[in-house]
């Protein structure tokens, strides 16, 4: 496949010249398949000293080997051998005398061309066995490209984490590629056809991946892809749904219309999926449901997926995990959620979940999304936070029996009452993150 990504300008041109040079070395490298081996080596070069070089040669022991074992059936081992890493980077760090130093400007330009944007592309990828692109009179293939721009990833991750280790300043070129304002889409791109050999990705998992925006601070930037027609926000993605047969079934069985009808209004097609994805199994799903919607006559407990979505106190722990955590639980556990569909006489489709009355509400606040939209400043986003939550807690008297009780339910608020535990996993909120919490308010 090729795809054409637009007529050359004053960069472009150079961008294409330098990806394929710098793919070619990444290639070999293996910088498609080994970017963790290839980061904790990165990471031990950034730590030490400048390198004496002596005819190309590096004086810490130049050449990696590293041995990979996948079994498949037979049991075979697929082994990965003499990787120059050493070289790589320092051609790539200006700590050396390097060659390949990354343009990043231009770089940043050339990834944010509207072709990364488009909801159909991410079908076409992961479909296509081989893809080259085109731009003016230059030609760069898919796997070049998808390895210099690990290279430039895996680059800037090492640079993160070798401040953290050394507690150092970086260098003017090192500030610029840590702070590069790179669009995300490309490398979710570049990714998608590995990815969904390695993983099942269910439509649920594939919306998720490209309508929700996630918060500024994470450095994602615009991270949702767009269409021309909102109805192919589903449509594009169906043809790579590891589900789609499960869909149809669902369909066929309640009569929903979930595979491709143009001849559907957008609210009718939103409001059959977000009825097939409550039938899965996924009530999580009206989480994502918020106003102001673009779509007209779409329910109110029905995402609209033409627009990008933000997660307000929910995470996503993987790419490929369909649902948000903490889960959807308002009746206290998803397997005693019952919900109904029907409708009224003015054909509105209402749903019907059973859930737990926990309260009143006496008043409403800022929401933690229109906090961080006014400032950079992360410890001014919480402090701000806890103040808007300390300010709501005070609004009915009696409810709390002393004052450091109150503190303490602000707190958890903040933190959703959970946490990451030392395996990784989301976890009841400690007296240790707690504690946190109460530092920064003070």
């Amino acid at each position: 496949m090729s795809v054409w990504l637009g007529p050359a300008d004053d960069t472009s041109d150079m961008v294409m010249d330098y990806l394929n040079h710098l793919g070619e070395e990444a290639q070999a490298c293996g910088m498609e398949r080994l970017e963790d081996p290839v980061h904790i080596k990165w990471c031990e070069l950034a730590t030490k000293p400048v390198e004496y070089r002596d005819k190309g040669k590096i004086a810490d022991g130049g050449n990696i080997m590293y041995h990979l074992k996948e079994e498949d059936d037979s049991g075979k081992e697929i082994k990965v051998a003499q990787l120059w890493t050493n070289n790589l980077y320092y051609s790539i760090s200006d700590r050396h005398d390097a060659d390949m130093l990354f343009p990043v400007e231009a770089m940043a330009t050339f990834f944010k061309r509207k072709w990364w944007s488009r909801i159909w592309v991410l079908q076409e990828f992961a479909l296509a066995k081989a893809v080259g692109f085109v731009c003016g009179k230059k030609t760069l293939t898919r796997r070049k490209c998808t390895a210099a721009l690990g290279t430039f990833t895996t680059y800037r991750e090492v640079i993160l984490t070798s401040i953290r280790a050394n507690d150092r300043k970086l260098t003017e070129y090192e500030s610029a590629v840590a702070e590069a304002d790179f669009d995300p889409r490309p490398k979710m791109i570049l990714g998608i056809r590995k990815n969904i050999h390695k993983a099942q990705f269910t439509l649920m998992s594939l919306l998720k991946m490209t309508c929700i925006e996630y918060n500024q601070s994470m450095k994602q930037r615009e991270h949702s892809l767009q269409a021309t027609d909102p109805k192919d926000k589903i449509y594009g993605l169906l043809g790579i749904a590891s589900d789609y047969d499960v869909l149809k079934l669902i369909a066929e069985r309640d009569a929903l219309r979930v595979i491709p009808n143009y001849v559907l209004s957008c609210a009718e097609i939103f409001t059959e999926f977000a009825m097939a994805m409550m039938m899965q199994g996924y009530p999580s799903i009206l989480s994502l449901c918020q106003s102001p919607k673009s779509i007209s006559g779409l329910p109110s407990w029905v995402p609209d997926w033409s627009t990008p979505l933000k997660l307000q106190l929910q995470a996503t722990m993987s790419i490929n995990e369909p649902v948000l955590s903490p889960q959807y639980l308002a009746c206290g556990s998803s397997s005693a959620a019952k919900i109904q569909f029907f409708w009224t006489d003015k054909h509105e489709t209402v749903c019907s979940i059973d859930g737990l009355i926990l309260d009143k509400i006496a008043a409403t606040g800022t929401t933690y999304s229109d906090i961080t939209e006014k400032s950079k400043d992360a410890v001014a986003w919480v402090r701000e936070w806890i103040r808007v939550l300390n300010n709501l807690s005070k609004q009915r008297t009696g409810a709390y029996e002393s004052d450091d009780e109150r503190i303490l339910a602000v707190f958890r608020v903040t933190t959703a009452d959970f946490c990451v535990d030392e395996a990784g996993k989301w976890a009841r909120a400690t007296e240790k993150g707690l504690a946190a919490a109460s530092m920064v308010h003070g």
